[in-house]
């Protein structure tokens, strides 16, 4: 976090990772003098303030420090942390674990805001194929097994939604094969 006093206002940045050019990123916000919170102040007291505003804003950012360029595989793997391991039953938990190497090939490093129906529907699609079966080599997955594909990568985009890092699901109009 840096502050930095202006004329008449403090400028608050906090850095928010890097893009995906390796670009580092930054957060600002400025807080004028005559906002309420400094009323009556002198101008030490107004520092002191000014500091813990810049704390308050970098805790509110590092908590929603998720970038909307960031990976699918790297976004699933926090919301295993942040949601699945808090919110799912174990078992569901670790169903959520054996989904990951199919789905992170297919949509691992794509963007999270550039990963389209599509992409999600050629995905599903994918799992009906010959060979991806590794009981029976000559079938697909079962229809409930892709379904609970669709349902590990959906879960992942409504919490990014939930968040608010992200507007659509993806997944929304993608149907199940036959």
């Amino acid at each position: 976090m840096n502050i930095t006093k202006r004329e008449n206002a403090y400028r608050i940045r906090v850095f928010n990772g890097k893009d995906a050019n390796g670009k580092f990123l930054y957060t600002s916000m400025t807080v004028r003098f005559d906002d309420p919170r400094f009323e009556g102040m002198t101008e030490k007291k107004r520092d002191k303030v000014a500091e813990v505003i810049g704390f308050e804003f970098e805790q509110q950012i590092n908590a929603l420090a998720v970038l909307p360029n960031i990976t699918f595989k790297s976004f699933a793997e926090r919301w295993f942390v942040d949601y699945a391991d808090i919110q799912h039953a174990t078992t569901t938990r670790e169903r959520c674990e054996d989904f990951k190497e199919r789905t992170y090939e297919a949509l691992g490093d794509m963007r999270m805001d550039k990963i389209k129906t599509i992409h999600v529907q050629s995905f599903i699609n994918s799992l009906t194929k010959p060979g991806v079966n590794k009981v029976d080599p000559e079938k697909g997955l079962s229809r409930k097994t892709i379904k609970h594909y669709l349902s590990f990568v959906s879960g992942i985009f409504d919490y990014a939604i939930r968040i608010e890092m992200l507007t659509k699901n993806p997944c929304t109009n993608v149907k199940l094969p036959l």
